[in-house]
């Protein structure tokens, strides 16, 4: 249910021409959205991703992936996650990454379709419930983690009238 707040926000980020016919409804549901795997962060675009960011900031000590993960400096629990990554094939050649990519555009495809038929303008998107953990703490329970929006959860939605 949206708060008095979020209404507020939403309502002033639609454009001028919507302002004057639209309502807020609790009523928008993806129904494809649990059919949809998830797509993973996969070693490879860790890899691109991480590579793309040395390149595009000169003067980060370690010029490469492999060279981060070759100087043994990381700590204990993300220096295997390092050592996959520097090994990882190029994305367009991992099966798990393509995978990824076509599910997250599935994901598109399918929220896209429900927007238009809802003649939705504008979605708040529900995540986390609790806050998240502090870094470093692995001792207290993650209420949590998940990203991933239920299909029975009510989104807030601005529809034109």
């Amino acid at each position: 249910m949206p708060t008095r707040a979020s209404s507020n926000i939403l309502q002033s980020r639609l454009p001028n021409s919507k302002r004057r016919a639209r309502k807020l409804s609790t009523r928008f549901v993806v129904p494809e959205i649990e059919t949809i795997p998830r797509p993973p962060q996969t070693a490879a675009q860790f890899k691109a991703d991480l590579t793309r960011f040395i390149a595009e900031h000169p003067g980060i000590p370690f010029p490469s992936v492999q060279a981060i993960a070759a100087s043994r400096l990381l700590h204990p629990l993300h220096q295997q996650g390092f050592e996959q990554a520097a090994a990882a094939k190029p994305i367009e050649e991992d099966p798990e990454t393509i995978e990824g990519a076509k599910n997250e555009q599935r994901y598109r495809d399918s929220f896209t379709k429900a927007l238009n038929a809802a003649k939705v303008d504008a979605v708040i998107f529900p995540t986390w419930a609790q806050l998240p953990a502090l870094n470093g703490d692995r001792n207290t329970p993650n209420y949590e983690r998940s990203q991933n929006p239920h299909r029975e959860r009510r989104f807030a939605a601005a529809k034109s009238a």
